[in-house]
């Protein structure tokens, strides 16, 4: 295996799984749980930003919900 390969291939390996868990964890949340509503744009946004959009999403796309109990 080349070195270039050697280098390459686990940038390739964590990019790929970052997508996968900001993916999963986009599709686990209802529409109003995200950041603008807009599910379909986060999407557009982990795909198409190499590792910068799924960290984008996972740093601040979600929303945090606190649920209140009733008393």
């Amino acid at each position: 295996m080349s070195q270039q390969l050697q280098i390459i291939l686990p940038l390739i390996l964590m990019e790929f799984i970052l997508k996968i868990i900001a993916l999963v964890d986009l599709a686990k949340r209802n529409k109003r749980g995200v950041k603008g509503e807009k599910k379909f744009i986060w999407v557009i946004v982990i795909l198409l930003f190499s590792t910068i959009g799924p960290v984008l999403y996972l740093a601040a796309g979600k929303k945090d919900f606190i649920e209140e109990e009733d008393n």
